[in-house]
């Protein structure tokens, strides 16, 4: 009798905390527009690319030195909805 209740326990707790979410984003094309180095530490340059949307919604991201990115590419980004 316990083990059935500690199963059905177990069970419900396991149910309940599932739940289901909404995606809140959208794919966008954005094109890069700037292109800045950064130097967080002494040893570790970084690259900080602009992008810009359709909507005129800039975005930037991190990368590494060791890729080269041609200034006016288009590739796709989240943006919150």
């Amino acid at each position: 009798m316990f083990m059935k209740t500690l199963f059905l326990c177990v069970v419900l707790a396991a149910t309940g905390c599932v739940t289901t979410k909404e995606i809140n984003v959208e794919m966008v094309s954005a094109r890069l527009v700037r292109i800045d180095t950064v130097y967080r530490n002494t040893d570790h340059e970084k690259q900080q690319l602009t992008w810009r949307d359709g909507d005129n919604i800039e975005y930037t991201s991190l990368v590494s030195m060791n890729r080269t990115y041609p200034v006016g590419i288009v590739m796709t980004v989240l943006r919150q909805r």
